[in-house]
């Protein structure tokens, strides 16, 4: 008989990724579901398609409230001189570069990231014994 893929007794677990990642961590799940011998406890990892459009729309029109809160974070933290002297950085060589450089960097960060959370696998195993 088969097993019923969403019976109540089961919990499910939503996983943050940055955007056009999704399919990435999706798969590197997959890998380390084999990996540690765990498909009898992971059934599934999903990446619901059909309501990522829409979750785009939603999750954008959210974004000009979080820029404001942190524009406000910023602004207890910087003067308006400061702020002056943040934006002339960005106009120089090496502000720019750090702007073009950025989504690099981020993808970078991320996999440093997941490398490192991989390796807790293990860790956490132990202590989940």
């Amino acid at each position: 008989m088969a097993q019923n893929r969403y019976d109540s007794t089961r919990q499910w677990y939503a996983i943050h990724t940055y955007s056009g990642y999704e399919e990435k961590v999706a798969d590197s799940i997959r890998q380390r579901i084999n990996a540690v011998d765990m498909a009898d406890k992971i059934f599934d990892v999903m990446v619901p398609k059909e309501k990522q459009a829409a979750f785009l729309v939603e999750f954008e029109s959210t974004l000009p409230a979080l820029y404001d809160k942190m524009a406000g974070v910023m602004m207890t933290e910087y003067t308006h001189d400061d702020v002056k002297a943040i934006l002339k950085f960005y106009e120089t060589p090496v502000g720019k570069k750090m702007t073009d450089k950025s989504g690099v960097i981020a993808e970078k960060n991320l996999a440093a990231s997941q490398e490192w959370a991989m390796g807790l696998q293990g860790m956490m195993m132990k202590y989940m014994q």
